[in-house]
């Protein structure tokens, strides 16, 4: 069971914080922290996991090898953990945790694109 394995998750946190920028308490780590665009469940398209295989195909055609190696690794990644994985027979790209996560990991896709 997928769900029972030992993986070390982080690449992902939510953070859920009025940001003072008078007091930063730990600023080495707020520094080190990339802060996406606050995402609206109820506003994202919905996406599967097709789309983020279309997308590191549109990166492979690039031919830079970091970018290739970055935007597979995200494609491998999410497939070998989460393809498979349901959350109360639920599968979980179509859960709204589920949902964020492939949203987030095309948005990830799109900056390796475009940088």
């Amino acid at each position: 069971n997928i769900l029972e394995q030992d993986y070390e998750y982080k690449e992902n946190v939510a953070l859920f914080t009025k940001i003072d920028v008078d007091r930063v308490y730990d600023k080495v780590l707020f520094d080190k922290i990339d802060i996406s665009v606050p995402i609206d469940i109820f506003k994202i398209e919905e996406l599967e996991f097709k789309d983020l295989e279309r997308f590191r195909d549109n990166i492979l055609k690039i031919e830079k090898q970091e970018k290739v190696t970055k935007s597979d690794k995200i494609v491998s990644t999410y497939n070998r953990l989460y393809n498979q994985m349901k959350i109360e027979g639920i599968k979980y790209s179509n859960t709204q945790i589920g949902k964020l996560h492939l949203y987030h990991l095309y948005s990830k896709l799109n900056e390796i694109l475009v940088s």
